[in-house]
């Protein structure tokens, strides 16, 4: 399920709001950022003050819907730790192409240094699962052994 992804944009006009959403999925003042396609590109090309863990789902995809509390438990967890973005794959079709989203829900675990590569997850993960993978993969040397 692990691997290494190349984050390389050829993209063309896209969104570029960024918006809070709150642990009780409303908006306003939470941990989680849903972000558009212009909006992300600057945050993975831009100076990195932390690594990231990126959502992208779909609304009519049940798999997506069952990983949103347990992205937003993870959230909590590493508070100050860890930056999480989420991105509607239907409404951002350039970055999904232009990142190879395949499958969904799919995690990108994006370390803080440019030099090292993120890590890509399709399915559905336990809040638990998150911060395992988090912990070995973007802060530790540990190889990923990721199993959805």
């Amino acid at each position: 399920m692990g691997g290494s992804v190349r984050m390389g944009f050829a993209m063309g006009r896209a969104h570029d709001s960024i918006r809070c959403m709150a642990a009780d999925g409303g908006d306003g003042g939470g941990l989680v950022q849903e972000v558009g396609g212009e909006a992300l590109q600057a945050v993975l090309l831009g100076d990195r003050d932390l690594p990231m863990i990126i959502d992208f789902y779909a609304d009519w995809c049940g798999p997506c819907q069952l990983l949103k509390p347990e992205f937003e438990k993870a959230a909590k967890e590493l508070e100050g730790r860890c930056l999480f973005y989420k991105v509607d794959s239907d409404a951002e079709p350039e970055m999904s192409t232009a990142l190879q989203i395949r499958g969904l829900p799919t995690l990108l675990f994006v370390p803080q240094q440019k030099d090292r590569p993120a890590l890509r997850t399709e399915g559905m993960l336990p809040s638990e699962k998150i911060v395992e993978v988090f912990e070995e993969h973007v802060v530790g040397d540990a190889p990923p052994d990721v199993a959805a």
